[in-house]
């Protein structure tokens, strides 16, 4: 079931974000803008939370089933063993998701898996290579 909601969610996001970059219908100036946009929307966030959730649960579920057929985990201790350990790396994996999703929709530099941590907001522009210093 996690797959199809995945192939999807993934088929969603490409038409929205990359095929329409390729069409013109956004440009790369305003990406960023494009993004914020949709997490702002409460269906797209959501549709957005669904389906990294979909994809992080997954992962860690075909990390674990990848660990047994190869022969990774072989006994039955091991297999429950690292079980919890590929549900915890999972979870990792959507916290980053979420915090990614966090940064859209509030449109702060930080916070979200640290929520005590506020950033300033963070402004759509482009960044230059004559922008950059170099540092020492």
């Amino acid at each position: 079931m996690s797959a199809v909601v995945i192939v999807l969610f993934l088929a969603w996001h490409v038409w929205s974000t990359r095929i329409q970059l390729a069409l013109g219908n956004v440009t790369t100036e305003g990406f960023y803008e494009l993004l914020r946009q949709q997490f702002h929307d409460p269906l797209w966030l959501v549709v957005y939370v669904l389906g990294i959730s979909a994809a992080a649960l997954h992962f860690g579920n075909g990390l674990w089933g990848f660990l047994v057929s190869w022969g990774f985990l072989t006994s039955r201790r091991s297999q429950k063993a690292f079980a919890g350990v590929c549900i915890a790396f999972g979870a990792l994996v959507l916290a980053g998701f979420v915090n990614v999703a966090y940064h859209y929709a509030t449109d702060k530099a930080h916070g979200g898996l640290v929520p005590w941590i506020e950033g300033k907001p963070v402004h759509a522009h482009v960044s230059r290579v004559d922008d950059v210093e170099i540092l020492p």
